[in-house]
């Protein structure tokens, strides 16, 4: 099983990541193949509308890191994303990976359709305020007609706090060794 890790927080070590990366772990330490993306650490231009990708075979034409983020979607079994609650939305650096991946619905089938999702959001507000962070992920899976296992939401503001969580950590550890083995019972569930 391959699972893609992307985190949109511009914190090093915040609480996306971290809520990323536990997953991550737990899914590895029974015999999955992960790997984690950091859109911080990547140079991604916006995407310009110029609708190339539409007569390119779903390919976008912008040469940047996303580039080589293209290739591991496609690899993936499972793609999880986790972002930070931005004014009642997901991360302007996960908005932008959301965009730059409209070259993929360009295509018949969808270049990540059939494939298993899973989104983590976080944020300092109440849950109710985070659901919107939710609902864009939902909509990115949907748009890609992904199927998406699970959508985990946390609270927790300052650096760290999610971690204090032992319920949430439990939750994402038992998610993630649940999808490496393929085990999606009781998570496929989403509406």
């Amino acid at each position: 099983m391959k699972i893609l890790g992307i985190c949109g927080s511009l914190r090093v070590d915040g609480n996306s990541e971290w809520m990323v990366r536990t997953v991550l772990e737990a899914a590895k330490n029974v015999g999955a193949q992960v790997d984690i993306i950091l859109l911080k650490d990547l140079n991604v231009r916006y995407c310009t509308g110029c609708d190339a990708c539409h007569g390119n075979g779903g390919n976008c034409v912008l040469d940047d890191n996303m580039q080589r983020v293209y290739p591991k979607l496609l690899e993936a079994n499972i793609i999880v994303v986790g972002s930070p609650n931005y004014f009642k939305n997901v991360s302007a650096l996960t908005k932008n990976f959301i965009d730059r991946t409209n070259a993929f619905v360009r295509v018949k089938p969808r270049k990540l359709e059939g494939k298993y999702a899973l989104g983590l959001c976080v944020g300092g507000e109440e849950l109710e305020d985070t659901q919107h962070c939710e609902d864009a992920l939902v909509r990115f899976f949907r748009g890609h007609k992904m199927k998406i296992l699970s959508m985990v939401k946390a609270k927790g503001d300052e650096k760290g706090s999610v971690a204090l969580n032992s319920e949430l950590e439990k939750k994402l550890v038992d998610i993630g060794k649940k999808i490496a083995e393929g085990d999606f019972t009781g998570l496929a569930s989403y509406r």
